[in-house]
């Protein structure tokens, strides 16, 4: 439940309250003396910073989770924080490490027998692909990146199958085939997420179709498609980051003023979400756990 929950909201696009209601039950779990539930949510808290681009917060909850996880031999939250760990390795670039923290994270799952895989198969898929590309073999037995593409091109889980969808797309476009086979595959990708309600899924395949777009010279549709993609990243309180070097340098140039107001913007929306979080407090306890968590963040 504690992951689902979190897995939720995040890919819905609600990243504050994900990090909130995890940071509230680590606590909570810790006043209550459940140190292995602490470490659970403390792990699953670091796995979504990394994932949001969080880089200090997410070690710093990692690095926690690894710890206690070590300490208290729990096999289910080591899983989860070397996969964090691993992912947030591969955001700072170091390939070859995170390929190997993620060969321990996938060795400490098959201990813990019932950890959340479909975790790891939101957020790593990219990082399989870029394994491959460096000519490195599958992290763990079943953990190809083509034998895993394929298997969910046909799940029916919708929003396992945008992700192959969108990646299918990559894969296409990197092997030089037809731009408007690639760009089908994306629709197709962005109808899952849109019927899902998979917000920051579906943001992912906004980027690559304004990449895609500007590649085959668009750029004006390219803009539209980076502008939607920043106010995803915008409106889910995630780290600028997540917008590649190319779009930002497109949007840039397209219009500086505009950013100046989308900052003010900014801040006003996650001003009111503040309130909105703060205002859905059961007892006092609760308000002032959201408050300190929330200002932190802020």
């Amino acid at each position: 439940i504690l992951w689902m929950r979190g897995l939720t909201l995040f890919v819905a696009g609600e990243a504050p309250r994900a990090f909130g209601f995890l940071e509230n039950y680590r606590r909570s779990a810790l006043e209550m003396g459940w140190s292995a539930v602490a470490a659970i949510a403390g792990a699953l808290l670091g796995f979504w910073l990394a994932a949001a681009r969080k880089k200090e917060d997410a070690l710093f909850h990692l690095k926690a989770a690894l710890e206690e996880s070590s300490r208290s031999k729990n096999a289910y939250s080591l899983f989860i924080a070397r996969a964090g760990l691993s992912l947030q390795t591969y955001h700072d670039g170091n390939l070859r490490e995170a390929y190997n923290i993620l060969r321990s994270a996938l060795e400490e799952g098959e201990k813990a027998r019932s950890a959340p895989q479909i975790l790891v198969s939101f957020h790593l898929m990219d990082m399989l692909a870029d394994f491959r590309d460096q000519g490195l073999p599958p992290a763990a037995e079943g953990w190809e990146f083509k034998e895993r593409l394929e298997l969910y091109l046909v799940d029916s889980n919708l929003s396992l199958r945008g992700i192959a969808l969108r990646l299918e797309a990559q894969e296409k476009i990197r092997s030089g085939r037809a731009a408007e086979t690639a760009m089908a595959d994306l629709i197709a990708a962005r109808d899952c997420f849109r019927t899902t309600g998979a917000v920051f899924l579906l943001n992912d395949v906004h980027i690559a179709m304004a990449r895609l777009l500007l590649r085959e010279g668009r750029a004006d549709e390219a803009l539209a498609l980076a502008q939607t993609a920043w106010r995803g990243i915008r409106s889910m309180g995630l780290a600028p980051e997540l917008l590649p070097d190319d779009l930002q340098a497109l949007l840039d140039q397209a219009a500086p003023a505009a950013f100046a107001r989308d900052s003010a913007l900014e801040f006003m929306d996650r001003y009111f979400e503040f309130l909105h979080e703060l205002d859905a407090a059961e007892d006092e306890a609760d308000l002032f756990h959201r408050c300190v968590s929330r200002s932190r963040r802020l």
